[in-house]
């Protein structure tokens, strides 16, 4: 049995179908993760496709093939001529992002790791099917600021990234801040987009991922979590659930921070400079390198970002979580009144090739 499903991102409808009933069971919970508005009903002409279906083995990859790139733990990128192809032990995806098009197979399994490798391969399949219509993906937590409520009427809400590796803190950090009346997109996954001249953070992945001693600091999640997908170490948490009057679509980031947990006794926030933020943005960058015709316009892009909002390393120390307040008062006190300001040492205009 066929199962058919729409994602509505950002405006974008992509259409997801799995040719087999097993497929699509998988492929339901995998959008779930998402948290993003699906329908299973048409909603007019989709811009892109993803088709999976169930092989008995893997096809070999063609002689001309390269390899590319390694997304995440499960998924090699390789290419071959204007395609790319998505591999992993148990999936392969072949993605066109100029004709909208991606198309693939699933060796099924009764393996609950099957459905991290899926994940991956639609996630990434999402990313390249999603950067012709000026999407850019970026591994960050995105939230509003909660004093500025009435932008939204006029599509000027502020924001905040935290940009960085896992295990960095981030998803603690802003879930801390969304129980201090902060509104969010993701806690891990973005996607940028530029609007004249201005760079906005729009919501790809909705839930959150927290420790599972998270439990103990918010017992509210207690009843709202199970496994996440992509990391066996943590716990999906249903944001729609919790809080669903806070959940953003888009805003104009304002305040990059680069978190790192550290022993010490209290967090602070550290001026970064622009040609260092450029660099560990590009880090957090899935796609920036994996076609020369997209770098350009992708290093760009991070470039107006870096130049509209003010860059600050956080030392995050044990504080934060013993007062909730504490990394609200510092994000407010060096939030930039209009346009980022700069100590004349660190105001030098990052290269776009790093």
């Amino acid at each position: 049995m066929q199962t058919v499903l729409v994602l509505d991102v950002q405006g974008i409808r992509v259409r997801l179908r799995a040719e087999d009933a097993r497929v699509g069971r998988v492929l339901r919970e995998v959008v779930a993760y998402f948290g993003l508005p699906v329908s299973e009903a048409p909603l007019g002409p989709a811009q892109a496709s993803l088709d999976l279906a169930v092989w008995e083995r893997l096809p070999t990859l063609p002689p001309t093939a390269r390899r590319v790139a390694q997304y995440g733990r499960h998924v090699e990128i390789w290419r071959t001529g204007d395609a790319f192809v998505l591999w992993s032990a148990r999936a392969l995806v072949e993605v066109d992002p100029a004709a909208g098009r991606a198309a693939g197979g699933v060796i099924m399994q009764d393996d609950p790791a099957l459905r991290s490798e899926v994940l991956a391969d639609v996630v990434l399949g999402l990313f390249l099917l999603l950067r012709p219509h000026g999407f850019f993906p970026l591994h960050a937590a995105a939230l509003v600021q909660r004093s500025t409520p009435n932008a939204w009427a006029h599509g000027e809400a502020e924001g905040v990234l935290f940009v960085a590796e896992s295990d960095s803190g981030k998803s603690t950090t802003a879930y801390q801040l969304v129980r201090q009346g902060w509104s969010y997109l993701s806690d891990d996954s973005i996607l940028l987009q530029q609007r004249n001249a201005t760079i906005e953070a729009v919501a790809f992945r909705r839930h959150f991922g927290l420790d599972p001693d998270a439990r103990d600091r918010f017992p509210e999640v207690a009843t709202h979590w199970s496994a996440q997908l992509t990391d066996v170490d943590k716990r999906c948490v249903p944001m729609d659930a919790l809080y669903p009057e806070q959940a953003a679509d888009r805003c104009v980031p304002r305040l990059l921070v680069f978190p790192e947990l550290v022993a010490e006794t209290e967090s602070r926030l550290v001026p970064l400079r622009k040609s260092e933020a450029m660099l560990r943005l590009v880090a957090q960058s899935a796609l920036v390198t994996l076609d020369a015709a997209w770098t350009p316009a992708h290093l760009d892009a991070l470039k107006t970002l870096v130049n509209q909002a003010a860059s600050y390393r956080l030392f995050a120390a044990a504080d934060l979580l013993r007062d909730p307040s504490r990394i609200v008062s510092l994000l407010e006190a060096r939030w930039p009144a209009s346009s980022p300001s700069y100590p004349p040492s660190l105001a030098e205009t990052p290269s776009p090739h790093g």
